[in-house]
């Protein structure tokens, strides 16, 4: 079985928060389920860039050099054909943007394409209103812009990831979609690097010539205006006069750098800090600090406080953002108002003054951070989504008549959608086929649990519960689940109907006894070895003495509907994903089943009978009888006898 193709697309593969999520995502997938791939943009600034990083983790890179942070209609419109052509050869399955640009670009490229599966992650600011990000202005032309671009592409996304569920009501509130839509996915990070950092902290005060017996704050982040530095430095003055020798690690790098060496040299107390830039040894200095300061005017989680808190330092953070949900005020950290440098001081003046205080911070902080912040909880969680919305889009449309007391009900909710189906004009035989119910009766006699695989209209599952059997309805075209749930509401009959992939069902092994009339099953999947891996899935579901019928289309009768359909059809085709997960991710081949109201013509691998009854023996059943249709219709006599078909029917035992 193939792998599930994954495309990430990010603007820029820079040394920040989005990225480093967005990296460890791709590379922390199950590489045995998951093929992952990686598009980034131009990557420049004072922040650092992970392409290095990437390309050592082995990451699978693209580099589309037009995609830019800047609006740019030119270089926009030569980066979505690009991922438009990209995705076209490649077939993905799941597309996840990241970042505003490549989200707009990368869903609108990934609508185009066809990819079933589009998800996204903002990781941004533009939906907080107090938020300031450089180079986004305010008005319409500014935020507002973003804004009605982000409500227009959340139309065709199918979820969309936020850091926290504080982000989500931002959301909701400012009208980018509904509530369903989005997820709540906490960043992770790498938990074992700052959990176990081991250091000599004198020795490392001594590296930086920090005085042993002085105070240490510090804050990591890229140095923006949005990171809020400018009230980190206007409140050290003030702290300095209760801490006269107090330093400040400000560890990162950006286009303030300058801006801010200069601001710390006007307000006397370019002594006390240190502008560090970028390091690797950030868990090191974290572990030296007494207090982590975030004095950010947004931020959608702050990866760098989960790390301090991680490591086991208290922190005093701005109340902004997600940051409430990192940061439990009064437990693991105190939070105070954004832009007010003189909170900021009182606040790390007192958690200064009580060391009992901070240690106990310290220790809440980790036990809270730990369970909840790691990378594998985020790619489990990731994962466990995507695995969701490939379900999802298996079953599309995908419908269930739920029974309170069926042995299976919690199976079939899970892979069923309670909403109703649209109307349509539903074309089905009202009257059953004899031929199959005479068939059915002859090996179903005693009463058991049914899986009618490829239920189509739902005819025999009818006649098998009109006999007491307990019957569970599964299809993955939905065109043949509106019928069967239609045919069975008309009756008031309660049979369970869900949208479920027949080589990989989600029932326990030796579930059912019988499994009847896999409907032309082993003529619709392409390649002997497939059509084997499918039957072994049945056969596993099957009780030790179950019996599975399968109906098979002869040869020549399949040459006979492939004219036919391509008659009447003009040569018309549509491209239906049955979703069979035996096939090779993004196969997908032309399907015209009778009574189904949609254009394209039938194209199946017509059998033999010998090419049948062999696949079957391989899966391990024994093969017990096989008929025509004609030959049981002769033994009725009813005016069925003038049909001429060529359909087989095989009977076998596991």
């Amino acid at each position: 079985m193939g792998r599930i193709k994954v495309l990430h697309i990010i603007t820029r593969l820079i040394n920040g928060g989005a990225q480093k999520n967005t990296l460890l995502t791709v590379n922390g997938l199950d590489k045995e389920r998951y093929a992952a791939s990686l598009i980034f943009g131009v990557t420049e600034g004072d922040e650092g860039e992970l392409v290095t990083c990437a390309k050592k983790m082995g990451t699978d890179l693209h580099y589309i050099p037009e995609m830019k942070r800047e609006i740019s209609p030119l270089n926009d419109i030569r980066a979505l054909f690009k991922l438009y052509n990209l995705m076209r050869k490649r077939r993905f399955h799941i597309v996840h943007t990241h970042t505003s640009k490549a989200g707009v670009l990368g869903r609108v490229a990934a609508k185009l394409a066809g990819v079933p599966i589009i998800i996204h992650s903002p990781h941004g600011h533009i939906f907080d209103p107090d938020a300031e990000i450089r180079g986004v202005k305010r008005g319409i032309f500014g935020v507002k812009f973003f804004i009605f671009l982000e409500r227009l592409v959340a139309r065709i996304t199918d979820k969309i990831i936020t850091l926290t569920t504080i982000e989500i009501e931002q959301q909701v509130k400012i009208g980018i979609a509904r509530r369903e839509k989005f997820i709540a996915i906490y960043s992770g990070i790498e938990m074992d690097k700052f959990v176990d950092v081991k250091v000599d902290k004198g020795e490392k005060k001594r590296q930086l010539e920090i005085p042993l017996d002085v105070p240490v704050i510090g804050t990591v982040g890229r140095l923006d205006s949005v990171k809020g530095h400018r009230y980190l430095l206007e409140s050290i003055p003030s702290i300095k006069k209760v801490f006269q020798g107090i330093k400040i690690l400000i560890i990162g790098d950006g286009p303030l750098r300058s801006d801010l060496e200069s601001h710390a040299q006007t307000l006397g107390i370019e002594d006390n800090v240190l502008f560090l830039g970028m390091r690797d040894d950030i868990p090191e200095l974290l572990d030296i600090l007494d207090i982590f300061v975030s004095p950010s005017l947004y931020e959608g989680m702050g990866r760098a406080l989960v790390e301090a808190e991680a490591v086991g330092v208290a922190v005093v953070a701005t109340k902004v953002g997600g940051v409430p949900e990192v940061v439990l005020d009064g437990k693991t950290g105190t939070l105070v108002p954004p832009k007010d440098s003189k909170k900021l001081a009182e606040a790390v003046i007192l958690l200064l003054k009580d060391k009992e205080k901070r240690s106990k911070m310290g220790i809440e902080a980790r036990r809270f951070v730990i369970p909840l912040f790691g990378t594998e909880v985020m790619v489990n969680k990731v994962s466990d989504l995507y695995e969701e919305m490939l379900t999802k889009d298996a079953s599309e449309n995908q419908t269930c008549l739920r029974s309170k007391g069926h042995p299976f009900k919690s199976v079939i909710d899970k892979y069923s959608q309670p909403e109703e189906l649209e109307e349509y004009s539903r074309v089905v035989n009202d009257g059953l086929d004899k031929a199959e119910e005479n068939f059915l009766s002859k090996y179903f006699k005693e009463k058991g649990i049914v899986l009618d695989a490829g239920c189509g209209g739902g005819r025999e599952a009818v006649a098998l519960f009109k006999e007491g059997h307990k019957v569970i309805s599964i299809d993955i075209v939905p065109d043949m689940l509106k019928n069967a749930k239609e045919n069975f509401l008309e009756r008031g009959l309660d049979i369970p109907v869900a949208a479920m992939d027949i080589c990989n069902l989600g029932f326990k092994q030796g579930s059912f006894d019988y499994v009847p009339m896999v409907n032309h099953l082993i003529s619709f999947i392409p390649g002997r070895d497939n059509r084997i891996k499918a039957l072994n899935e049945i056969k596993r579901v099957l009780k030790h003495d179950g019996i599975i019928i399968v109906s098979i289309i002869s040869r020549n009768r399949g040459i006979i509907h492939r004219i036919y359909w391509s008659i009447i059809n003009g040569y018309r085709r549509v491209l239906i994903n049955l979703g069979f997960s035996c096939l090779e991710p993004g196969d997908r081949f032309t399907i015209r089943a009778s009574g189904v109201p949609s254009e394209g013509r039938m194209f199946v691998h017509c059998h033999t009978l010998n090419e049948a009854v062999s696949e079957l023996e391989s899966a391990g059943f024994e093969v017990i009888e096989s008929r025509s249709k004609m030959e049981l219709i002769e033994e009725i006599d009813e005016p069925f006898s003038r049909e001429r078909s060529y359909t087989i029917y095989l009977a076998a035992r596991k």
